[in-house]
């Protein structure tokens, strides 16, 4: 875990995640991603050049951001966490 404020440099990574982001076609129920889930990427970006050699991920429940890291090598590590509430809702 890492508290890490946001500042003017993480504006310079949108261009390329949003890039990569419409080269991605969107699955059923698929919704694109929110100005506030694009910058948690370019954190992330910033943050890998800062430590660079030391591992980072990103922990989140969204699918389309984990795609969207998953399909781009210089993006960050997904780990990705299903919400166990929702699925026991809408269970028989």
């Amino acid at each position: 875990m890492y508290c890490y404020d946001l500042h003017r440099y993480h504006n310079l990574g949108i261009h390329s995640i949003c890039k990569s982001e419409h080269a991605i076609p969107y699955r059923k129920n698929e919704d694109s991603p929110s100005t506030f889930d694009i910058l948690i990427i370019s954190m992330g970006l910033e943050l890998m050049r800062i430590h660079s050699g030391h591992p980072l991920s990103i922990v989140t429940g969204d699918h389309r951001i984990a795609r969207i890291c998953r399909e781009n090598k210089d993006f960050p590590n997904i780990v990705f966490v299903r919400d166990k509430r929702k699925s026991l809702k809408s269970a028989p």
